[in-house]
């Protein structure tokens, strides 16, 4: 398999599982979990699995609005720290 498919792949094993898992807090560390999984074996595609990055709380090519140097300076992903649900 090439990586070119890696995001599909965890789009569609993520679309399978998520209902599964409570909304909040606990969905968005699981999604994050499987991103970091893909990206640990050099799946460098993950912001097109627009649904699992959503749900991770992490920025996507959805949120570039054309000024990249802006949009690098978005944080990875939003900060659950401060996330009351769940």
């Amino acid at each position: 398999m090439g990586w070119a498919s890696g995001s599909e792949l965890a789009e569609e094993v993520w679309l399978a599982v998520r209902d599964y898992i409570p909304e909040g807090r606990e969905r968005a560390l699981v999604a994050r979990t499987v991103i970091d999984a893909f990206e640990n074996c050099d799946c460098d595609t993950m912001d097109e699995a627009e649904v699992l990055c959503r749900d991770a709380r992490r920025k996507t090519w959805a949120d570039f609005d054309g000024d990249y140097e802006k949009f690098e300076e978005l944080p990875e992903y939003e900060d659950l720290e401060e996330d009351t649900d769940g």
